[in-house]
């Protein structure tokens, strides 16, 4: 196996995909539906049909930095961390 044209081309493959649906938004709404108790979040839905800016971007940066335990605990760092959003 020729390494020189292997490395970097597994580089540029890594940095492609890393690309592909990326926004803070998508990745929100995936780890919400991952973290999600029951099989069904009406969140997802409404994640995927706003804006990805404003409250909605912020929000989806909240949730993004946190685990599972903390979203569906409602954690105080967490909902500090959405209220900031929305200018509480």
């Amino acid at each position: 196996m020729n390494w020189k044209i292997v490395l970097p081309a597994l580089l540029i493959t890594a940095a492609a995909l890393g690309g592909c649906g990326g926004d803070d938004c998508t990745t929100a709404s995936d780890h919400l539906a991952a973290c999600a108790v029951t099989t069904t979040s009406a969140s997802t839905g409404m994640m995927m049909d706003m804006a990805c800016s404003g409250v909605p971007l912020c929000q989806a940066q909240c949730e993004n930095q946190y685990t599972c335990t903390q979203i569906n605990g409602n954690d105080p760092s967490f909902t500090a961390c959405m209220n900031l959003c929305k200018g509480k």
